[in-house]
């Protein structure tokens, strides 16, 4: 059974996150989250009250729609993986539609060439270090597409110098 999460929820990732990354002298906060994860992270990359204090994210089957992004302010830009399965039938279509939000937001064009083995793809021109990944696998809602690697070294690869963790795609 699928259970939508609460604003408490949101309320409590709001406080505890960004106050956990200021306590620990974390220089780069980077979020991930699958489907009310992914909403939360989405919210949380958004929200005037907590952005600031998430330098990138990676989110699977998030439950913002085109017509919601339309209604949030575009923040600086940020390096931004968005992963959605074409048989998602909960939210259909809305991880194109939300990493075409995000690239016109980072500053970016339409997507590079054609899908990678992935089934990822990269919107050009987005601002310097704030690149749009989006990433289609036939997977439906629930299933998670084995990215893992994938998400690492996006995000670490954004870092000024970083090295991507060996073995990674």
């Amino acid at each position: 059974m699928y259970m939508v999460f609460g604003f408490s929820t949101l309320m409590y990732a709001m406080t505890r996150i960004p106050k956990f990354a200021t306590g620990h002298s974390v220089p780069h906060l980077y979020l991930t989250g699958h489907s009310d994860g992914g909403t939360v992270t989405t919210a949380l990359a958004l929200l005037e009250s907590t952005r600031s204090g998430v330098s990138g994210i990676a989110v699977r089957a998030a439950g913002f729609r085109k017509q919601d992004l339309e209604q949030m302010q575009c923040r600086s830009p940020i390096p931004v993986m968005i992963m959605h399965g074409a048989k998602d039938t909960l939210f259909p279509g809305w991880g194109r539609e939300a990493a075409q939000w995000w690239a016109h937001c980072n500053s970016g064009a339409a997507p590079v060439a054609g899908p990678d083995p992935s089934g990822c793809v990269t919107y050009a021109n987005c601002a310097s270090a704030a690149p749009v990944l989006y990433c289609e696998g036939p997977q439906s809602h629930r299933e998670w597409p084995g990215l893992e690697s994938r998400i690492i070294t996006f995000l670490l690869g954004q870092q000024a110098g970083a090295s991507p963790p060996a073995g990674a795609i």
